[in-house]
């Protein structure tokens, strides 16, 4: 008897087993933010120089593991003036071994500011809107 179709069976069955099903993968536009609060934005002036605005944003959120790196891209203004920022969190997963427990992390973008005062600041995940910070200015 040849049991070479059966062990191909076999082989294509295991390998099929591997992939991963439709949905499971991450996507690039996936959030792992569960929760997100106490969000806080304001400008800050650096020196006497008028042109050294900083826009600080701070908010509190929470991850379903330890671990996860930070990074922020401002995006466009609009064209209403003052205008509004979209300012996009990405949190990267560690990619060692952790443990799964509900994490609370303290984020904090800090970065050139190009315009004196913003009618909101859209902080966002993903296609996820985490908050919307509105009326920040020199001096609030």
């Amino acid at each position: 008897m040849d049991c070479r179709p059966i062990l191909a069976a076999m082989l294509l069955t295991a390998l099929a087993a591997c992939a991963d099903a439709p949905g499971d993968a991450a996507t690039p536009t996936s959030c792992p933010v569960l929760a997100s609060d106490d969000w806080q934005a304001e400008l800050l002036l650096e020196g006497n120089d008028p042109a050294a605005l900083r826009l600080v944003v701070t908010g509190t959120v929470t991850l379903p593991t330890p671990g996860h790196a930070i990074d922020w891209t401002m995006g466009p203004l609009d064209r209403r003036q003052p205008p509004a920022l979209r300012l996009a969190l990405t949190a990267t997963p560690h990619d060692g071994l952790v443990a799964q427990v509900l994490t609370n992390e303290t984020v904090r973008f800090e970065g050139a500011s190009p315009v004196p005062a913003y009618r909101a600041v859209i902080v966002t995940c993903g296609e996820s809107v985490l908050a919307e910070i509105p009326d920040v200015a020199l001096g609030q």
